[in-house]
């Protein structure tokens, strides 16, 4: 069976976020989607909410599983047995971070590798902090993010 892993923060998962995951689904069996806390990092959403989120917005994908951890990304794959995983690329800057993320992964773990997904041009311009920038304003934000975090952020 083919796992591929696709980590991120998803604070909150956007739609650029649900894209990757619809097409990286469709390259595996299965696909673990991991919401992973940072030390240095500081969320908006509890790691629950985002987890909530993430299960909510792929419920309708059939091989998709969903996990959060606070590991070194190469540690959680190195101890679950996973050796891909899946990146997602906005453009030059993320290609650049993904890079440098890419060569870190592989000093920590030589047997990782990584498949890049470029976002789809509709979804390109979409990042969580753009999100947590209009959220706000009376913004309609389905077009940004999935219907459940689009409700949750206009309580």
């Amino acid at each position: 069976m083919k796992t591929l892993v696709y980590a991120g923060s998803f604070d909150p998962i956007t739609l650029g976020h649900l894209d990757i995951i619809k097409r990286a689904s469709n390259l595996c069996d299965k696909l673990i989607v991991v919401v992973f806390n940072s030390q240095n990092k500081k969320y908006q959403f509890t790691t629950e909410q985002r987890l909530d989120f993430l299960k909510k917005s792929t419920e309708n994908i059939k091989n998709i599983e969903t996990d959060s951890s606070q590991l070194l990304l190469a540690d959680y794959m190195n101890n679950n047995g996973h050796f891909c995983l899946v990146r997602g690329l906005r453009g030059a800057e993320s290609i650049d971070l993904e890079e440098s993320m890419f060569v870190t992964n592989k000093t920590l773990s030589d047997s990782l590798e990584s498949i890049f997904l470029f976002a789809s041009p509709k979804y390109r311009h979409i990042s969580s902090s753009l999100v947590k920038e209009l959220a706000p304003y009376p913004a309609d934000l389905k077009n940004f993010v999935p219907l459940c975090v689009a409700e949750f952020l206009k309580k």
